[in-house]
Parts: C-alpha cells; structure tokens; sequence
C-alpha cells in the first residue's frame, strides 16, 4: 500500500525557508523510530533549520550510542521544552507512526499547533488521517528509515549524508529486518544498506551496539520468559509471559524485552507468538505478536487488543490482569484456528 499527498517541491521551499521544524516519533521507540528522526535532524540541521526531536517516554538502552541522541527531548521527563518546540514549530514530521495514540500525550498538542504536519511512515493505516498535510507512506519498504534514505534522494539533498546520517538509517533498517532476515527485506533493501555502508557506516560496530550488549540481567530474564513459556493445543500457538516480579528480580531496564517474542516464532510448530509483559506502573499488559504462515497479526492486534503494526508484527495492550490477559488470549485464538496453516 503507497499513500502520497502534498507535492514534495512545495515541502522543499518550506524545508530552504530555514523554518523552526520539530520531529516526533512513537513512545517506546524502536531503533527505526529513532534511526530516521536522528536522521532527519541532522539533515535539516545541515539546511540551517531549528530543528529538535521529541520523544514520548525514553530510548532503551542499546540506543543511547546513536550519533546526537542526546539531543533528543523525552516529554515524560520535560513536558513543558516539549510542548514548547510543538506549538513553536514551522513544520512537524511525524516519523514511524500515522496514528495519534502512538504518541502518547504529545498528540493532542500537535492536533492544537498551526504547523504544516509531514507523515513518513511504513505501516498500514488503519484510520483516516486528516492530521497531516503531507502524507509518504509505503508498505513496501522494511522500514521507516529506508523511506527516509529515499525521501532525501527525492528532496535533491543526499550530496549532505554524511557518516552519522548513514549511520542512523543503517541502524533502522537493520533492526526493523530483524538483521535483515524479515520478509519485508528486499533486494533493494540490501541495495541501500549497500550504500549506507559505501558512505561510511561500520556495519559489523553497528551489529555489536545493538546485539552485542547483553547483561547478564537481560540474560537471566530471557531465561525466565522461556521457563514461562508454553504451546496451545490443537493450534500453532505459544504464548510467553514476564510478570511484575519476573522484571524486578531481573533488574529490568527499558529495552530488555526486545527481541525476546522471534524465540517462540523459532519453534517449529509456531504460527502465531504472542508474548505479554506485565506493567504495573501502567496498568497494563503490554502485548507483542508475531506470525509466519500468513497469519494477520495487524489485524489480529487491532480488533482484540487495541493494537496494530505490520501484517507479521503488531503490538497492543491489555487492561485485565496477566492471569485474566492470558486467558482471554487463549479464548480469541481459537477464534482463529481456520486462519492458521502451514
């Protein structure tokens, strides 16, 4: 699916304008989510625009080393330099997401702003958007940051990616393919990460920033989601869990969790993961889904549980406790089972 609106010249003369532009991404980001906004400013910033990056809620762990992610503004720690840049900004883009809720707080107060909106994104939409006056979204690309590498091809300014632009975008697109293993990788793809890699990016430093970083904190956790692992019968289900004390006990940090959901789509068997973190500060259980086979899982996630993503990955949450969250889970796959195969 490919949503374009707005002609991109007239996007050009507002970015030569030297115009205040603030950049926001989904809470929880991902390493796409802030590979492409770092991107993105250190671009403009070339271009002489005010440019700042916001996020909802904090970066995990193992991307803090991404170049000028300190200059990021979290809101949940400074609300007020948020709302700030928001109701300041010339031009907002919108990196990673095309839905308000992904935001958090920060939507509301970009729905108030006067400002030209940009969406660049890779998922699906599965609302309306009357938000944005410029619309680049494409499903056919892995990632975010690969619609970026060719959004500043189009926009006439990659004579200015220089080793750090390269270097945000290679991570996005790496972590988004899963090291480019996702069917969502294309030759293409290899084709930019080509590039990337032609100007400057140390791949194999990148791969060990990422992947490389464990504790053995992180470790004894994925040791303790896989003892709580388990398989439905009758159907290629499993289904993981962590609860509150399983994070504690573990000394849990922002990040720990990733990745972990591809172990029990490894099995075999496995047609649909599902993988349930409790939240207590929140409230919530937050919900992972992967899938193989062809099954929806973006569909799946936003008709039961307040979620959404890709086709093969999405997300969503749950307001019942982890005992009531597996349960119900249980009861909705079987609702299913003719959707599964091999």
């Amino acid at each position: 699916m490919k949503v374009e609106k707005g002609n991109i010249r007239d996007l050009v003369d507002l970015i030569s304008l030297r115009k205040k532009v603030t950049i926001l991404t989904h809470k929880n980001p991902d390493g796409d989510a802030i590979g492409s906004s770092l991107a993105l400013y250190m671009l403009l910033k070339k271009k002489d625009n005010d440019v700042s990056v916001l996020v909802p809620n904090g970066l995990p762990y193992y991307l803090k080393w991404m170049p000028n992610a300190r200059d990021i503004i979290v809101y949940e720690k400074n609300s007020s330099k948020a709302t700030l840049k928001i109701n300041d900004a010339d031009i907002i883009f919108c990196l990673d997401f095309n839905a308000l809720n992904r935001i958090a707080n920060m939507g509301n107060i970009l729905i108030s702003s006067n400002s030209y909106r940009v969406i660049i994104d890779h998922h699906p939409l599965l609302t309306d958007i009357d938000f944005a006056k410029y619309l680049f979204i494409d499903t056919n690309y892995s990632s975010t940051c690969e619609i970026i590498y060719d959004f500043i091809d189009r926009i006439g300014f990659m004579d200015l990616m220089d080793e750090d632009i390269a270097t945000c975008i290679y991570t996005g697109i790496l972590t988004d393919t899963g090291g480019f293993c996702f069917e969502s990788t294309r030759s293409y793809t290899h084709e930019v990460a080509g590039d990337l890699i032609h100007r400057g990016v140390k791949n194999a430093k990148v791969y060990r920033k990422i992947y490389s970083q464990n504790s053995i904190y992180r470790l004894n956790l994925l040791s303790q989601a896989l003892k709580n692992l388990f398989l439905m019968e009758d159907i290629p289900v499993g289904i993981m869990y962590l609860s509150d004390s399983n994070l504690k006990e573990n000394h849990f940090r922002k990040g720990y969790t990733e990745g972990f959901v591809n172990y029990i789509l490894s099995i075999r068997e496995v047609r649909l993961a599902v993988f349930l973190v409790e939240d207590k500060k929140r409230k919530i259980i937050k919900m992972s889904f992967r899938s193989k086979g062809g099954f929806d899982v973006n569909m799946f996630a936003h008709d039961n549980f307040n979620g959404g993503g890709h086709v093969m990955a999405a997300g969503g949450y749950s307001k019942l406790s982890l005992e009531d969250t597996i349960n119900q889970v249980k009861k909705v796959v079987y609702e299913y089972k003719d959707k599964f195969r091999a």
